[in-house]
């Protein structure tokens, strides 16, 4: 998991977690007999279950078993607003929360911004960062600038539907990877 925050130019934070990360859990695997058995137990059982806050890579449907008596969920977490945890390594957001304040640059790739304790972590970057946000549509890339602006106190924040801008690129993801903003950003990591 070290591989996502030990590059010294770019880290990855994914505080929602990853279909392929997983929680060991104990089961109890005897007369399930096939692996959907259990998968489906599993799924009606989540609200009682009690996953180790370790983390691990798995593939969901080939590496569900870790042996007889533990099994692996996927680490997601459901994002919502009064949500106070999140779904990734501590060191992770211990990682983040020291970084904040030298951050030079924000990419928010579907993210609408209502997540108060966040929202609360982001004080910390300077108010003049710029701002790339990837979104569905123009409207709802809006959506997510009013609380960066609100809470967060982003300043230098503009709202241009223009991808060489670099504040809006729309539609989507595919719509990033195609402008000449990410050209420009993997030159400069290339360099």
């Amino acid at each position: 998991m070290s591989d996502y925050v030990d590059d010294p130019d770019f880290k990855l934070f994914k505080l929602h977690g990853s279909t392929d990360w997983g929680h060991p859990v104990a089961i109890d695997r005897e007369g399930v007999g096939i692996p959907e058995g259990l998968e489906s137990r599993l799924i009606t059982a989540a609200p009682d279950l009690a996953p180790r806050p370790t983390f691990d890579f798995f593939r969901v449907r080939e590496d569900v078993f870790v042996d007889d008596t533990t099994a692996r969920i996927p680490a997601i977490a459901i994002p919502v607003a009064s949500k106070s945890a999140f779904e990734c390594p501590k060191d992770h957001v211990a990682l983040l929360t020291r970084l904040l304040p030298e951050v030079t640059a924000i990419l928010i790739i579907g993210w609408r911004a209502g997540e108060a304790h966040f929202l609360a972590l982001l004080k910390a970057v300077p108010r003049h960062v710029p701002v790339t946000i990837v979104s569905s549509n123009i409207e709802r890339a809006r959506e997510t600038t009013k609380p960066l602006m609100d809470v967060v106190g982003l300043s230098s924040f503009h709202i241009r539907p223009d991808p060489e801008s670099g504040r809006i690129v729309s539609p989507g993801f595919q719509g990033l990877i195609q402008s000449s903003w990410a050209t420009k950003r993997v030159d400069y990591a290339r360099a």
